[in-house]
Formats: C-alpha cells, structure tokens, sequence
C-alpha cells in the first residue's frame, strides 16, 4: 500500500502460477484502497465527520442550493402579474422599485428595446412575439442602441437585471421587495435534501440519511430500534446514541405526531403539530412542575 500510494492490485494466479483465464480475469482482481477516492473514476472526497451530515455546515451543504433544498428565481408571472396590460404598464417592478429616476430610466429603456425590435408599447404584453417575451426576460443577443451609453451591448434581460439589482441592495427592506418576484423550485442536484452528494451516498444499516429523513416517525423508530439491537455492540457509544435517538421518536409518538415525516418542513405543520412538538420537547427536557 505505501509502494502504491495507497492502492494495491491483487491478481489471483492458478495452482501453476499462471495468470487467471482473460475471462475470469476481472472476477480474480481484486482492489484495495485505503484512500478515499474511487479507484475506477478518480472522484474523491474528504473524510466523513459529523458536520458532513449537516446541511447548516458547508462541509455537508449541497454546493447548489447551499444547503437550502430549493433555489430561487425571479418568476416571469410576478414581474408580469397582468399579462392584458400594454407593454408599457406590465413590467410591475420597473414601475414600483428604485424611486423616480429609476422608474423614468427602465420608461426609457424598455421604449428603447420596443423601438429597436419594432414593437409597440401599447400592445398587451401577452399578445407580444414569443420571441421578443424571452429575450426582453432573459436577454438578446443583438447589442441594444442607446444614446446615452458609449459602448452598445446586448440587453441582459429583465430577470436578470433585478437579481443584479438584489444583489446590490444593502437594505434588508429593499431586498424584500426584490424577493416578492422570486419564486422556487427544487433544488436539480440534492432533489431538495439540501445535503452534498458524498453526505447523500453514506449509509448506516444499509440506509442513508435521506431515507430515514424521509420516513414517518414510526417506521423511523421501528428502524433505529432494530439498528440498536444488530449494531449496538460493534461500536463504542453506539448504544447511548441510538437510545436517546429512539426516546425522542416515543416522544413524537406519544403525542401523536406518528404520521410526520422526519424531512417535514416547520412552515407546513398546523398550530397544534407545532404545540404537541413543543410538549415533546418539554417532556424530554425533564422538565417538572409545569403544566400543560
């Protein structure tokens, strides 16, 4: 392995020495590696600690939607809410954000680009080309004349305008107004489990983080108690950390909230879900004289 940096091919050979049959040849290789890298393709990756499994740490955060699950993106229908307005009215940031200056200069601006691809700004924005809705969002790739500007180039489209204009903002309250055209999606590359791939590929009796995530809380405790009884005695301390894993989930149960997804999102549980967790938490704080 040290001769190998790390890695050592084995060749199994024959009862006369001879290398292995070209047909059985791959089934008597065998790899060892003591680093953590795959062999084959060459893709590493740190050592797994705790932090990699969190995605509040950019150890274990996906690097696309940095831990969050869902990427946001201005939303063409909250920049266009009415789409039967004329052009020159529908573009509903450009008319209410920036102060009067910068209302009058997008005024002038968009006056300019319907001039140049020769559409009127009285037409209803949803009748405009198809064509010319893409490009005035996402951008032309024409150079866009003005004669106030030195140098012409291509209009960079509305969408992204405003997230540069986000960007910008150093006021918390101007930046929330910028977020009112934003909408969401799932994040493409963590599916919306807001860990990185290496995090989402670990498993633990034969499970990753995601899938126990992703259970109910009684299948989950059915899953960490049957994990504590085959596993607890191969690891020191393993036995502590799925005991207190479990007494929480029976407090979960014990308050009825069996049926929740351990993945399940604060902002989608009804008042009484948030107070029976709330009491889950107090009862296994310990807590006593307290009345609920």
């Amino acid at each position: 392995l040290k001769a190998g940096k790390g890695i050592l091919k084995v060749e199994m050979l024959d009862g006369e020495g001879r290398s292995s049959d070209s047909q059985i040849h791959a089934a008597n290789s065998y790899t060892f590696s003591e680093l953590n890298a795959c062999v084959d393709c060459g893709v590493s990756f740190d050592e797994l600690k705790p932090r990699s499994f969190s995605f509040n740490s950019p150890f274990g955060a996906c690097p696309t939607c940095a831990g969050l699950g869902q990427l946001y993106y201005f939303d063409e229908d909250l920049v266009v809410p009415d789409r039967t307005l004329p052009l020159e009215e529908a573009i509903h940031p450009w008319r209410r954000l920036g102060g009067q200056m910068a209302i009058l200069y997008h005024k002038e601006l968009l006056a300019q680009i319907a001039r140049q691809y020769k559409v009127k700004l009285s037409t209803p924005y949803g009748k405009l080309p198809a064509s010319f809705r893409k490009g005035l969002m996402h951008g032309f790739k024409d150079d866009l004349i003005l004669s106030w500007r030195r140098v012409d180039r291509p209009f960079e489209g509305i969408l992204a305008n405003l997230k540069q204009k986000m960007e910008e903002a150093q006021d918390d309250e101007v930046r929330a107004k910028y977020e009112a055209y934003q909408s969401y999606r799932v994040c493409p590359d963590c599916h919306g489990a807001r860990l990185n791939p290496f995090s989402s590929a670990a498993t633990v009796v034969g499970r990753t983080i995601v899938e126990v995530m992703a259970m109910p809380v009684t299948e989950a405790l059915a899953f960490f108690t049957a994990a504590g009884r085959r596993e607890a005695a191969k690891f020191a301390g393993l036995h502590e950390i799925l005991g207190e894993i479990t007494r929480r989930l029976r407090f979960l149960v014990d308050v009825g909230l069996d049926y929740l997804t351990l993945h399940r999102a604060a902002s989608t549980l009804s008042g009484g879900e948030m107070q029976r967790i709330r009491l889950a938490t107090q009862i296994g704080s310990g807590l006593t004289g307290v009345l609920y």
